[in-house]
């Protein structure tokens, strides 16, 4: 017989095999549709979305949750309290956001939104921008993890030159530059920084004022890392060439500037490849379990 009760995030969906496992040991409900009883009385949760204060206020008894990620960045730490665990899976999807990346930076360059819009109207090449040249050009990037190295990989396979920034603080070293010079270099900056880390800088007004001018800017890794209202005037003052997005501040985002012509969007979908949901999903119910085994019947 289960002997906890788990909510689920309606974001996560789980195949039947799974499901069998968590209801082994779980008496599982749907996190946003349970009545306020059941959310006061639940062990566990299991999400990929943000919580709030009310949200945390709401699951009283709640021990354990598990962010179907690896920065667990969506529990903000000052809600955070004491006996309750917040856990993160382990990293997968390098490949899936880099090659995301990638995908953001030559649709941007070669104009591929433009083309196919004036093509299917008819317009086809008139008053079209010219496309870019990738080769030669000089990538940035800003997180040098296991994703910002398969970026860079990646990149000079295209013949792209590839700058990394040190981290805030601390000496320059390896090849890597301080922030401030990378970005009078690069045509491209790429973020692949964590939130997690309080030397990660905040990406301003006065900070994407660096940027070189005409470059393109890519985040597929947290939306809280930039201040998109600042972005966004950029876009519309022309002071930047190109944005490429797959992260935003709140999800789904309400910012009426993401439909400018040189901006590009995916939702929040670089890591979501069959292989890397199927292994996320695993590591989630997996590590759930695990919790569960530990604690007194």
């Amino acid at each position: 017989m289960p002997s906890f009760t788990l909510l689920l995030d309606e974001a996560i969906e789980l195949p039947e095999p799974l499901h069998a496992k968590l209801a082994s040991r779980f008496t599982v409900a749907p996190w946003h549709a349970a009545d306020a009883i059941t959310r006061a009385q639940a062990d566990t949760l299991l999400l990929h979305s943000r919580v709030g204060e009310a949200d945390l206020q709401a699951l009283a008894q709640c021990r354990y949750i598990g962010v179907r990620a690896h920065n667990t960045d969506y529990v903000p730490i000052p809600l955070r309290r004491d006996g309750l665990l917040v856990q993160g899976i382990p990293q997968f999807g390098t490949e899936s956001v880099a090659e995301h990346t990638l995908a953001l930076i030559f649709a941007l360059a070669k104009n591929l939104r433009q083309g196919h819009e004036q093509t299917v109207s008819g317009a086809w090449h008139s008053g079209m921008q010219l496309n870019s040249k990738l080769s030669g050009k000089t990538l940035g990037i800003v997180g040098y993890g296991k994703i910002g190295q398969c970026v860079a990989q990646m990149a000079r396979a295209f013949g792209l030159q590839v700058l990394v920034a040190a981290k805030p603080g601390v000496p320059a070293k390896d090849g890597m530059l301080p922030l401030e010079q990378l970005l009078r270099q690069a045509d491209i900056v790429s973020l692949h920084t964590s939130t997690k880390a309080d030397t990660t800088p905040v990406w301003d007004a006065v900070l994407l004022a660096q940027l070189k001018p005409g470059a393109l800017l890519i985040n597929t890794a947290r939306g809280s890392l930039i201040d998109y209202d600042a972005l966004g005037q950029m876009v519309l003052d022309g002071r930047i060439s190109g944005v490429g997005l797959d992260v935003y501040p709140e999800e789904p985002p309400q910012l009426d500037w993401l439909n400018h012509q040189r901006v590009l969007c995916s939702p929040h979908m670089a890591y979501a490849t069959d292989s890397t949901l199927a292994a996320m999903n695993g590591a989630l119910v997996e590590l759930v379990l695990a919790w569960a085994a530990t604690q007194a019947s």
